[in-house]
């Protein structure tokens, strides 16, 4: 099996950070920005309503139930891999700071294609309708090769034409400067094509092939559909899960009494071997490690975590990433580079690319959520972005577990069946 190249480090982000202030007067976010308040049943089906010039709405969560990307887990897991266990905590320990960051309002507007290498680490969903370029893919010229919702499977070929947006780009666009370049295209009838490592050169025509006459070569792409779909791949795109199985959209973290129902993706600086379903990644110097394919398990409650947030420990804005560590877990399935072991620091966990909005007309309403936090704008030489730090995983590093892989599987002896989920009702507050 390949192991994917890790991403770049962001050193230069941290250095902004640590040389800037925050915003004397963050702009003061609106606490419940949607009307909306009767609840939404929570499934891949509601992608017909997702516009390339807005966040996914609220309800949207993609694949089936029994992914193991949306699978609960119990209330207090009884499974637990007790040497994993130890070494978890040791990463969080190491670990100082996970750092959020979303694109500025003028990112195509101040800058091109050409100066702007995007945020690395994120992966833009965007949607394609019938009347936009018809493309096939070449998997021939796929690096890693091709899969087709599968864990353990690659495929020569991905048949048929899909349909991709002209102005599709990825979230980074020079992988000298912020990593790998990821995005997804949702097509009409609900399935799902994902693109690593093709950054075209131009917009896209009918009759372009990924492989071909764009992106000669091409890292890897995946199928998948968001509403029957596992969004599972063998390593020809990422460790295992599609680009938007575990990211946290807008419409689940900001809105008042969004919750995030499904597991997020860590990353850690490095890894020794395997469990399901993770993929081989880059292994540790010291020869011990957390395995790929962890699923991190935070054991506090939800009151737990609430007295937290009421301690000062985190903010509010950090609480729907709590609770979906309790609830749902993290899956470990990239690395970032690093000798220590510890997390690492971009884009773990990952939140909703703001890339399609910008591009498409729309602005970026992560802006007023990170600003509350005192987010930095850095407006020098590359991508103008807004940008702030926390110390996530340290506070909580001797409440953090990792458990068995059978909860993955689902068949621990006390694994939560699929069931249909509910966002929770705005209603009264």
């Amino acid at each position: 099996m390949i192991s994917r190249p890790a991403l770049l480090p962001a050193a230069w982000l941290l250095a902004v950070l640590a040389a800037c202030k925050p915003l004397d007067s963050p702009q003061t976010m609106d606490a419940n920005p949607d009307t909306d308040v009767a609840p939404a049943v929570v499934s891949g089906s509601n992608y017909t309503s997702i516009t390339n010039a807005a966040p996914v709405p609220r309800g949207f969560r993609p694949f089936a139930s029994s992914s193991i990307w949306n699978r609960r887990l119990p209330e207090n897991p009884k499974h637990v891999d007790d040497a994993s266990t130890a070494l978890v905590r040791v990463y969080a320990r190491n670990s100082s700071r996970t750092v959020f960051s979303t694109l500025a309002d003028n990112f195509l507007r101040d800058c091109s294609d050409d100066s702007c290498s995007g945020i690395g680490g994120s992966y833009p969903l965007y949607v394609a309708a019938e009347t936009d370029p018809a493309v096939t893919v070449d998997c021939a010229q796929a690096v890693y090769g091709c899969s087709l919702d599968a864990f353990s499977q690659t495929v020569k070929s991905i048949p048929g034409t899909f349909r991709i947006p002209p102005n599709a780009r990825p979230g980074c666009l020079d992988n000298t400067r912020c990593g790998d370049r990821n995005y997804s295209v949702l097509q009409p009838n609900g399935d799902l094509l994902e693109l690593y490592g093709c950054t075209p050169h131009r917009n896209w025509q009918s009759g372009d092939a990924i492989g071909g006459s764009m992106c000669r070569p091409f890292s890897g792409a995946a199928l998948t559909n968001v509403v029957t779909g596992n969004g599972y791949n063998g390593g020809t795109i990422t460790g295992g899960d599609s680009f938007i199985s575990l990211m946290a959209t807008y419409n689940e973290v900001v809105p008042r009494g969004a919750r995030i129902s499904h597991a997020l993706e860590v990353r850690l600086t490095c890894s020794k071997g395997v469990v399901y379903p993770g993929l081989p990644l880059v292994e540790c110097p010291q020869g011990t490690g957390l395995p790929s394919g962890a699923l991190i398990h935070l054991k506090l409650s939800h009151k737990e975590i609430d007295a937290l947030v009421t301690n000062g420990t985190y903010t509010p804005q950090m609480r729907p990433f709590l609770y979906a560590l309790h609830d749902y877990g993290a899956y470990f399935l990239d690395t970032g580079g690093g000798s220590d072991q510890a997390f690492y620091d971009d884009a773990s966990p990952r939140i909703e690319d703001a890339t399609p909005w910008l591009r498409n007309g729309g602005t970026n309403p992560w802006i007023p959520w990170f600003r509350a936090q005192g987010a930095v704008l850095w407006r020098g030489g590359g991508t103008p972005l807004w940008s702030f730090r926390v110390n996530l995983y340290r506070p909580i590093a001797s409440s953090l577990q990792v458990v068995s892989s059978c909860y993955a599987l689902g068949t621990c002896s006390d694994s939560v069946p699929p069931v249909e989920e509910r966002t929770p009702s705005r209603t009264g507050g």
